[in-house]
């Protein structure tokens, strides 16, 4: 009888050994896992708290564990994104796991954009005991997607907007001036002499001599009003909230002011003037395709005028 205890005994024995063998090497294995991991892997508390984080996440981050144990997730959030805090709180005491885009604070100042999962883990009562986070960095990939997004709408050379952003900033012009009964607005630009310097002194000065345009051209505008670049010498800008045809050519007069002046590029003076056309909103069109018209028409007559002082810039339909 003892000795079939017995038996019975060392044989649990070894079962457990065997068991406790068995889950030291899945704990091993996980803890690998999480350790040599490309994704960043934490735990939280209920109150949202580090717990552990895996060396991954702490590389992503720039910090080290002993800064992050303790800390609440969302305070690495942005400043304009504190309120998620509590709404991922919320939803995650539903039981619901998460996937959604967040941006986070490293360590020097810049934001990490992850991809973030959570996993609530609830007790019997349905309070949240602890999360599972993993994150999923993907700022490289934001970076080209704006980087496609930012050529997709600039121009490249000077960085100023290009033809269709223009058009859409001026559509959407259109239906705000309708809507309030304001006034707007739209100068083309013509660079006189560019050609000249251009074949003269080379590609590589008129190039930087239409980046330094585009320069003084931000300069002589207000922060809320759009330079772009049509194309090869021509420029536009939409001017928002002008109440008078005389305010729109004191901001032409501004422009050609600045642009008269000679500029230094690469070791070579250059001077070149400019030709301005002006279309107002409603005065001289209903429509983007009519006040374009009107302010390129408005330009070549200043051109063919010859921008003497006494002519200045033309506005526009053309008299008679």
């Amino acid at each position: 009888m003892l000795t079939a205890a017995f038996c019975v005994s060392r044989q649990r024995t070894r079962e457990l050994a065997r068991t406790s063998a068995s889950l030291r090497a899945s704990e091993a294995r996980y803890s690998s896992l999480v350790n040599l991991s490309h994704d960043g892997i934490a735990a939280l508390d209920g109150e949202m708290r580090f717990t552990f984080i895996n060396p991954r996440l702490a590389r992503m981050l720039g910090r080290t564990e002993k800064d992050l144990l303790g800390r609440r997730f969302d305070s690495l959030y942005p400043s304009h994104d504190l309120g998620s805090g509590q709404t991922l709180a919320e939803r995650l005491t539903r039981g619901h796991p998460t996937s959604f885009e967040q941006q986070l604070h490293k360590a020097d100042g810049s934001l990490l954009t992850a991809i973030v999962a959570d996993t609530p883990d609830l007790d019997a009562a349905g309070r949240l005991r602890g999360v599972i986070v993993t994150l999923t960095d993907i700022s490289e990939r934001k970076q080209s997607e704006q980087r496609v997004q930012y050529l997709a709408t600039h121009d490249s050379l000077t960085g100023l907007a290009n033809r269709p952003m223009f058009l859409e900033h001026l559509h959407s012009s259109l239906l705000i001036a309708r809507r309030h009964k304001t006034r707007f607005a739209v100068l083309f630009l013509d660079l006189d002499r560019f050609k000249e310097v251009n074949d003269t002194l080379g590609h590589a000065v008129g190039d930087a001599l239409l980046v330094e345009t585009a320069q003084r051209l931000r300069r002589s505008l207000r922060a809320s009003d759009l330079p772009a670049r049509q194309g090869g010498d021509e420029f536009m800008v939409l001017l928002h909230d002008i109440k008078t045809k005389a305010e729109a050519l004191g901001v032409a007069d501004k422009i050609s002011q600045a642009i008269d002046r000679p500029f230094t590029v690469e070791g070579h003076e250059c001077r070149v003037a400019v030709s301005i056309g002006i279309a107002l909103y409603p005065d001289d069109g209903g429509d983007a395709e009519t006040l374009t018209r009107q302010a390129d028409g408005a330009m070549y007559r200043a051109k063919t005028a010859g921008r003497s002082p006494s002519r200045g810039p033309h506005t526009g339909r053309p008299a008679g």
